[in-house]
Protein backbone atom coordinates (compact mmCIF):
# COMPACT_ATOMS: atom_id res chain seq x y z
CA UNK A 1 0.00 0.00 0.00
CA UNK A 2 1.70 3.19 -1.01
CA UNK A 3 1.34 5.95 1.65
CA UNK A 4 0.96 9.72 1.19
CA UNK A 5 4.26 11.81 1.77
CA UNK A 6 4.16 15.63 1.96
CA UNK A 7 6.58 16.95 0.08
CA UNK A 8 9.75 18.60 2.36
CA UNK A 9 8.63 22.26 1.42
CA UNK A 10 6.23 23.22 4.45
CA UNK A 11 6.06 26.95 5.61
CA UNK A 12 3.99 28.33 8.43
CA UNK A 13 3.69 32.29 9.30
CA UNK A 14 1.79 33.42 12.38
CA UNK A 15 0.51 36.54 13.33
CA UNK A 16 2.79 38.83 15.35
CA UNK A 17 0.43 38.05 18.32
CA UNK A 18 -0.49 34.27 17.54
CA UNK A 19 -0.73 32.56 20.99
CA UNK A 20 -2.78 29.35 20.69
CA UNK A 21 -2.49 29.20 24.69
CA UNK A 22 -5.79 30.98 24.97
CA UNK A 23 -8.24 28.93 23.36
CA UNK A 24 -7.58 25.49 21.66
CA UNK A 25 -7.28 26.71 17.70
CA UNK A 26 -9.94 26.18 15.36
CA UNK A 27 -7.98 23.98 12.99
CA UNK A 28 -9.21 24.84 8.91
CA UNK A 29 -7.74 22.50 5.87
CA UNK A 30 -8.05 23.58 1.84
CA UNK A 31 -6.71 22.28 -1.20
CA UNK A 32 -6.32 23.43 -3.80
CA UNK A 33 -4.17 23.72 -7.03
CA UNK A 34 -1.98 26.99 -8.72
CA UNK A 35 -5.65 27.78 -10.47
CA UNK A 36 -8.19 27.74 -7.32
CA UNK A 37 -5.51 29.47 -5.42
CA UNK A 38 -7.25 33.40 -5.77
CA UNK A 39 -10.18 31.69 -4.99
CA UNK A 40 -8.84 29.83 -1.95
CA UNK A 41 -7.67 32.89 -0.55
CA UNK A 42 -11.07 34.48 -0.81
CA UNK A 43 -12.67 31.47 1.68
CA UNK A 44 -10.10 32.44 3.99
CA UNK A 45 -9.85 36.10 3.91
CA UNK A 46 -13.91 35.49 4.50
CA UNK A 47 -13.57 33.13 7.56
CA UNK A 48 -11.04 35.70 9.15
CA UNK A 49 -13.45 38.56 8.74
CA UNK A 50 -16.00 36.25 10.59
CA UNK A 51 -13.99 34.61 13.08
CA UNK A 52 -13.65 35.59 16.93
CA UNK A 53 -10.87 38.01 17.28
CA UNK A 54 -9.74 36.16 20.54
CA UNK A 55 -10.01 32.51 18.69
CA UNK A 56 -6.73 31.22 17.38
CA UNK A 57 -6.92 30.04 14.26
CA UNK A 58 -4.68 27.54 12.49
CA UNK A 59 -4.74 27.51 8.62
CA UNK A 60 -3.82 24.79 6.49
CA UNK A 61 -3.45 24.78 2.56
CA UNK A 62 -2.30 22.03 0.74
CA UNK A 63 -1.12 22.59 -2.42
CA UNK A 64 -0.69 21.18 -5.76
CA UNK A 65 1.52 22.84 -8.36
CA UNK A 66 0.90 26.19 -6.36
CA UNK A 67 4.09 28.83 -7.13
CA UNK A 68 6.35 30.79 -4.69
CA UNK A 69 4.80 33.74 -5.62
CA UNK A 70 1.14 32.15 -4.82
CA UNK A 71 2.46 31.11 -1.29
CA UNK A 72 3.60 34.21 -0.68
CA UNK A 73 0.24 35.64 -1.32
CA UNK A 74 -1.81 33.46 0.66
CA UNK A 75 0.99 33.87 4.06
CA UNK A 76 0.16 37.39 3.56
CA UNK A 77 -3.19 36.74 4.41
CA UNK A 78 -2.56 36.39 8.09
CA UNK A 79 -2.44 40.25 8.35
CA UNK A 80 -6.44 39.88 8.29
CA UNK A 81 -6.95 38.27 12.02
CA UNK A 82 -4.97 38.69 14.87
CA UNK A 83 -4.06 35.10 16.28
CA UNK A 84 -3.85 33.42 13.22
CA UNK A 85 -1.65 30.72 11.47
CA UNK A 86 -1.31 29.69 7.60
CA UNK A 87 0.82 26.75 6.40
CA UNK A 88 1.31 25.60 3.35
CA UNK A 89 2.20 21.98 2.47
CA UNK A 90 3.41 20.85 -1.35
CA UNK A 91 2.44 17.47 -0.78
CA UNK A 92 2.80 14.46 -3.37
CA UNK A 93 1.22 11.58 -3.66
CA UNK A 94 2.16 8.79 -6.22
CA UNK A 95 -1.42 7.24 -7.05
CA UNK A 96 -3.08 10.87 -6.78
CA UNK A 97 -0.24 12.66 -9.54
CA UNK A 98 -0.96 10.05 -11.80
CA UNK A 99 -4.41 10.60 -12.70
CA UNK A 100 -5.43 13.08 -15.42
CA UNK A 101 -7.94 15.45 -14.89
CA UNK A 102 -11.70 14.26 -15.93
CA UNK A 103 -14.82 16.25 -16.71
CA UNK A 104 -13.24 19.41 -15.38
CA UNK A 105 -12.12 17.99 -12.17
CA UNK A 106 -8.09 18.69 -11.38
CA UNK A 107 -7.23 15.79 -9.46
CA UNK A 108 -6.29 18.41 -6.56
CA UNK A 109 -9.47 17.36 -5.29
CA UNK A 110 -8.59 13.71 -4.87
CA UNK A 111 -5.78 15.18 -2.15
CA UNK A 112 -8.95 15.30 0.35
CA UNK A 113 -8.29 11.72 0.32
CA UNK A 114 -5.57 11.96 2.22
CA UNK A 115 -5.46 14.64 4.16
CA UNK A 116 -5.33 12.43 7.50
CA UNK A 117 -1.75 11.13 6.68
CA UNK A 118 -0.80 14.61 5.31
CA UNK A 119 -1.77 16.39 8.82
CA UNK A 120 -0.98 13.12 11.12
CA UNK A 121 -0.31 16.02 13.91
CA UNK A 122 -4.09 16.69 13.92
CA UNK A 123 -6.97 14.71 15.39
CA UNK A 124 -9.79 17.17 14.28
CA UNK A 125 -9.87 19.87 11.52
CA UNK A 126 -12.54 21.83 9.43
CA UNK A 127 -12.22 20.99 5.49
CA UNK A 128 -13.45 23.72 2.96
CA UNK A 129 -14.03 23.74 -0.59
CA UNK A 130 -12.24 27.13 -2.07
CA UNK A 131 -15.76 27.56 -3.67
CA UNK A 132 -17.63 28.15 -0.43
CA UNK A 133 -18.05 32.16 1.75
CA UNK A 134 -18.33 32.50 5.82
CA UNK A 135 -21.43 34.20 7.09
CA UNK A 136 -19.95 33.00 10.72
CA UNK A 137 -17.14 32.11 13.20
CA UNK A 138 -16.20 28.80 12.07
CA UNK A 139 -15.13 28.31 15.98
CA UNK A 140 -19.03 27.35 16.77
CA UNK A 141 -18.40 24.61 13.74
CA UNK A 142 -15.33 23.17 15.38
CA UNK A 143 -17.06 22.85 18.88
CA UNK A 144 -19.16 20.59 17.12
CA UNK A 145 -19.10 16.94 18.82
CA UNK A 146 -19.47 14.34 16.58
CA UNK A 147 -20.98 11.88 19.09
CA UNK A 148 -18.93 9.05 17.90
CA UNK A 149 -19.10 9.60 13.98
CA UNK A 150 -16.22 9.86 11.61
CA UNK A 151 -16.96 12.62 9.88
CA UNK A 152 -19.67 15.63 10.27
CA UNK A 153 -21.57 16.88 7.20
CA UNK A 154 -24.83 18.16 5.14
CA UNK A 155 -26.88 15.92 3.42
CA UNK A 156 -27.61 16.92 -0.40
CA UNK A 157 -31.19 16.27 -1.31
CA UNK A 158 -30.50 16.21 -5.03
CA UNK A 159 -29.36 12.78 -5.11
CA UNK A 160 -33.21 12.39 -4.61
CA UNK A 161 -33.54 14.04 -8.30
CA UNK A 162 -30.56 11.77 -9.66
CA UNK A 163 -32.24 8.74 -8.67
CA UNK A 164 -36.22 9.14 -9.10
CA UNK A 165 -36.86 11.71 -11.32
CA UNK A 166 -35.63 12.45 -15.31
CA UNK A 167 -33.15 14.86 -14.69
CA UNK A 168 -29.40 13.60 -15.88
CA UNK A 169 -25.82 15.38 -16.15
CA UNK A 170 -22.41 14.22 -16.69
CA UNK A 171 -23.59 12.14 -19.81
CA UNK A 172 -25.66 9.99 -17.88
CA UNK A 173 -28.78 10.38 -19.77
CA UNK A 174 -31.47 8.09 -18.35
CA UNK A 175 -32.90 8.14 -14.53
CA UNK A 176 -32.29 4.09 -14.34
CA UNK A 177 -28.89 4.97 -15.42
CA UNK A 178 -27.97 7.13 -12.53
CA UNK A 179 -30.01 5.03 -10.45
CA UNK A 180 -27.52 1.86 -11.53
CA UNK A 181 -24.44 4.13 -11.83
CA UNK A 182 -24.55 4.88 -8.00
CA UNK A 183 -25.79 1.33 -7.13
CA UNK A 184 -23.27 -1.08 -9.04
CA UNK A 185 -20.20 1.62 -9.84
CA UNK A 186 -20.36 3.68 -7.09
CA UNK A 187 -21.40 0.74 -4.53
CA UNK A 188 -24.08 2.72 -2.71
CA UNK A 189 -26.47 0.91 -0.81
CA UNK A 190 -30.19 0.99 -2.04
CA UNK A 191 -31.20 2.71 1.58
CA UNK A 192 -28.85 5.09 1.32
CA UNK A 193 -29.05 6.78 -2.41
CA UNK A 194 -30.98 9.94 -0.99
CA UNK A 195 -28.82 9.99 2.28
CA UNK A 196 -25.81 11.15 0.23
CA UNK A 197 -24.06 14.37 1.72
CA UNK A 198 -21.94 17.28 0.08
CA UNK A 199 -18.01 17.26 0.83
CA UNK A 200 -17.37 20.66 0.51
CA UNK A 201 -18.07 21.24 3.97
CA UNK A 202 -16.54 18.64 6.25
CA UNK A 203 -15.42 18.54 9.98
CA UNK A 204 -13.54 15.33 10.05
CA UNK A 205 -12.11 13.22 13.00
CA UNK A 206 -8.37 12.61 11.85
CA UNK A 207 -8.02 10.26 14.60
CA UNK A 208 -10.59 7.72 13.52
CA UNK A 209 -9.60 8.33 10.20
CA UNK A 210 -6.33 6.86 11.02
CA UNK A 211 -7.85 4.39 13.03
CA UNK A 212 -10.05 2.88 10.59
CA UNK A 213 -7.62 3.07 7.94
CA UNK A 214 -10.04 5.62 5.68
CA UNK A 215 -7.09 6.71 3.40
CA UNK A 216 -6.18 2.99 2.34
CA UNK A 217 -9.41 2.12 2.13
CA UNK A 218 -10.07 5.51 -0.87
CA UNK A 219 -6.87 4.70 -1.99
CA UNK A 220 -8.16 0.89 -2.91
CA UNK A 221 -11.18 2.20 -4.19
CA UNK A 222 -9.64 4.20 -6.67
CA UNK A 223 -6.99 1.65 -7.96
CA UNK A 224 -10.28 -1.06 -8.49
CA UNK A 225 -12.34 1.12 -10.26
CA UNK A 226 -12.07 0.92 -14.08
CA UNK A 227 -12.48 4.77 -14.70
CA UNK A 228 -12.49 8.09 -12.17
CA UNK A 229 -15.75 8.52 -10.26
CA UNK A 230 -18.22 11.17 -11.89
CA UNK A 231 -18.85 13.21 -8.38
CA UNK A 232 -15.09 12.35 -8.04
CA UNK A 233 -14.46 12.36 -3.75
CA UNK A 234 -17.61 12.93 -2.78
CA UNK A 235 -19.02 9.46 -4.53
CA UNK A 236 -15.82 7.86 -2.85
CA UNK A 237 -16.68 9.65 0.67
CA UNK A 238 -20.37 8.54 0.51
CA UNK A 239 -19.06 4.60 -0.71
CA UNK A 240 -16.98 4.32 2.62
CA UNK A 241 -19.36 6.14 4.80
CA UNK A 242 -22.74 4.53 3.56
CA UNK A 243 -24.86 7.33 5.34
CA UNK A 244 -23.46 6.90 8.39
CA UNK A 245 -22.58 10.66 9.17
CA UNK A 246 -23.14 13.47 11.94
CA UNK A 247 -25.53 15.44 10.12
CA UNK A 248 -24.59 19.01 10.15
CA UNK A 249 -27.21 22.38 10.74
CA UNK A 250 -27.73 23.01 6.89
CA UNK A 251 -26.94 26.43 7.38
CA UNK A 252 -23.48 25.16 7.36
CA UNK A 253 -23.29 24.67 3.62
CA UNK A 254 -26.09 26.29 1.84
CA UNK A 255 -26.20 24.73 -1.67
CA UNK A 256 -27.04 27.64 -3.93
CA UNK A 257 -27.51 24.25 -6.98
CA UNK A 258 -30.55 23.02 -4.65
CA UNK A 259 -32.53 26.16 -6.73
CA UNK A 260 -32.45 23.55 -9.35
CA UNK A 261 -33.96 21.09 -7.41
CA UNK A 262 -37.04 22.42 -5.45
CA UNK A 263 -39.67 20.06 -7.24
CA UNK A 264 -37.94 17.10 -4.77
CA UNK A 265 -38.12 19.08 -1.89
CA UNK A 266 -40.66 17.91 0.90
CA UNK A 267 -42.66 21.17 2.54
CA UNK A 268 -40.14 20.93 5.62
CA UNK A 269 -37.16 20.76 3.70
CA UNK A 270 -38.15 23.44 1.60
CA UNK A 271 -38.89 25.90 4.16
CA UNK A 272 -35.49 24.78 6.24
CA UNK A 273 -33.63 25.46 2.80
CA UNK A 274 -35.29 28.50 2.09
CA UNK A 275 -34.29 29.50 6.48
CA UNK A 276 -30.35 28.24 5.60
CA UNK A 277 -30.24 30.46 2.62
CA UNK A 278 -32.05 33.45 3.94
CA UNK A 279 -29.24 33.34 7.23
CA UNK A 280 -26.30 31.17 5.84
CA UNK A 281 -23.38 30.05 8.17
CA UNK A 282 -22.05 29.04 5.06
CA UNK A 283 -22.59 29.72 1.45
CA UNK A 284 -21.33 27.33 -1.22
CA UNK A 285 -21.22 28.02 -5.19
CA UNK A 286 -22.15 24.90 -6.15
CA UNK A 287 -23.89 25.41 -9.12
CA UNK A 288 -21.34 26.06 -12.50
CA UNK A 289 -23.22 29.33 -13.36
CA UNK A 290 -23.22 30.70 -9.58
CA UNK A 291 -19.08 31.08 -9.44
CA UNK A 292 -18.91 34.77 -8.50
CA UNK A 293 -15.49 34.63 -10.82
CA UNK A 294 -17.54 33.89 -13.58
CA UNK A 295 -20.20 36.70 -13.33
CA UNK A 296 -22.97 35.48 -11.00
CA UNK A 297 -24.63 38.32 -10.03
CA UNK A 298 -26.61 37.30 -6.75
CA UNK A 299 -25.95 39.03 -2.91
CA UNK A 300 -23.98 36.24 -2.23
CA UNK A 301 -21.53 36.76 -5.34
CA UNK A 302 -21.86 40.86 -4.21
CA UNK A 303 -20.26 39.47 -0.61
CA UNK A 304 -17.58 37.06 -2.42
CA UNK A 305 -16.21 40.24 -3.95
CA UNK A 306 -16.41 41.99 -0.72
CA UNK A 307 -13.77 39.87 0.80
CA UNK A 308 -12.02 39.29 -2.68
CA UNK A 309 -11.09 42.73 -2.17
CA UNK A 310 -9.54 42.07 1.10
CA UNK A 311 -6.90 39.86 -0.95
CA UNK A 312 -3.50 40.61 -2.59
CA UNK A 313 -5.40 38.88 -5.91
CA UNK A 314 -8.50 41.37 -6.16
CA UNK A 315 -7.25 42.97 -9.21
CA UNK A 316 -6.09 39.60 -11.25
CA UNK A 317 -9.35 38.90 -10.12
CA UNK A 318 -11.16 41.70 -11.51
CA UNK A 319 -9.27 41.76 -14.65
CA UNK A 320 -10.34 38.26 -15.26
CA UNK A 321 -13.87 38.85 -14.99
CA UNK A 322 -13.80 41.55 -16.93
CA UNK A 323 -12.36 39.49 -20.08
CA UNK A 324 -15.25 37.23 -19.28
CA UNK A 325 -18.00 40.07 -20.39
CA UNK A 326 -18.39 40.79 -23.63
CA UNK A 327 -19.48 43.90 -23.87
CA UNK A 328 -16.08 44.85 -22.59
CA UNK A 329 -14.00 42.37 -25.05
CA UNK A 330 -15.88 44.24 -27.56
CA UNK A 331 -14.29 47.68 -26.58
CA UNK A 332 -10.97 45.82 -25.85
CA UNK A 333 -11.15 44.43 -29.57
CA UNK A 334 -11.77 47.97 -30.92
CA UNK A 335 -9.54 49.58 -28.99
CA UNK A 336 -7.09 46.62 -30.00
CA UNK A 337 -8.13 47.63 -34.00
CA UNK A 338 -7.61 51.18 -33.30
CA UNK A 339 -4.56 50.90 -31.94
CA UNK A 340 -3.20 49.17 -34.57
CA UNK A 341 -4.42 50.84 -36.90
CA UNK A 342 -2.76 54.15 -35.33
CA UNK A 343 0.19 52.46 -35.28
CA UNK A 344 -0.43 51.27 -39.30
CA UNK A 345 -0.72 55.77 -39.78
CA UNK A 346 2.49 56.49 -37.57
CA UNK A 347 4.32 54.21 -39.56
CA UNK A 348 3.14 55.19 -42.97
CA UNK A 349 3.75 58.81 -42.17
CA UNK A 350 7.43 58.16 -40.36
CA UNK A 351 8.58 56.62 -43.88
CA UNK A 352 6.93 58.85 -45.65
CA UNK A 353 8.39 61.97 -44.03
CA UNK A 354 11.86 59.83 -43.79
CA UNK A 355 11.38 59.85 -47.97
CA UNK A 356 10.47 63.07 -48.11
CA UNK A 357 13.55 64.63 -45.95
CA UNK A 358 15.92 62.37 -47.31
CA UNK A 359 14.69 63.37 -51.12
CA UNK A 360 15.25 67.19 -50.02
CA UNK A 361 18.58 66.59 -48.79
Amino acid sequence: MESSKPAPQKTKLLSESFDATTKTPVVLVLVCDSTYVPYAGVTIASVLRQADPKQPYDIIVVGDGTTALDQEKLKSLVRLKENTSITLHSASHAQIDALKPSRGWSRTVFYKLVISEILNDFDKVIYLDCDVLAYRDLGHLFATELRGYHIGACQDPSYRMYVTHKRWRYGIKETDDMRRYFLSEVGILEQNLERQFNTGVLLLSLENFRQNAFTEKALSYLREKPRQPIFVDQDIFNYIYQGHYFELDRKWNVMDHLNQFSEVLSELEADNFSDAKNNPYIYHFTAPQSKPWKGSKSIFSSDWWKSARLTPWYEDLLIDRMSRYSPFNRTVRQIARKEAARQRLSSVISRRLRSFFGTQQ
